[in-house]
């Protein structure tokens, strides 16, 4: 079986199997490929947090979730994340992406004193906490970020902590 999704936990162990868990991009279904090793590159060369992937292997099911059987070299890496998340897929999935590091694009908005990532279509934005010193002279410019994604408790919002961010091509 072929399945193709977003990479949202990546975990490898000391016996070279490493299980990386996926969701679709549209109808949010989670499914997890244990992947044995091979002679191929271990995946976490080659892969990262929100990019997509392929993984072929064989199917198992148990009582809460599917399984692909796979081999590191039947995972190929699809597209880097930052041509892969939007700011509306992590407004709607925010859980899976919860103090994980990744690279998101989108447009870089000042309201008031805050600073906000917008979506590129259709306005949605996540609140974009800089460091100090950052330079915010891309205002109103499309630009790929990157952030952990952090939750705001006190004011129950998303919060992307950016660590570096600059011009989209």
């Amino acid at each position: 079986m072929r399945v193709v999704g977003v990479v949202t936990a990546h975990r490898s162990y000391d016996s070279g199997t490493e299980v990386v868990t996926l969701v679709d991009r549209c109808g949010g279904a989670e499914i997890r490929a244990i992947c044995s090793p091979t002679r191929a590159p271990a995946l976490c060369t080659l892969i990262s947090i929100g990019d997509l992937i392929r993984v072929e292997g064989a199917v198992a099911r148990d009582a809460s979730s599917v399984i692909v059987f796979a081999s590191r070299d039947t995972v190929s890496l699809l597209c880097h994340s930052e041509f892969v998340l939007s700011v509306e897929f992590l407004c709607d999935n925010w859980r899976l992406f919860e103090f994980d590091r990744f690279n998101v694009t989108g447009g870089l908005e000042c309201s008031g004193d805050s600073l906000f990532l917008r979506s590129l279509s259709n306005g949605r934005g996540i609140s974009l906490h800089l460091p100090e010193g950052l330079s915010t002279g891309l205002l109103g410019e499309s630009v790929i970020v990157d952030c952990t994604l952090l939750v705001d408790l006190q004011s129950m919002t998303i919060v992307l902590q950016a660590w570096s961010l600059h011009a989209a091509p």
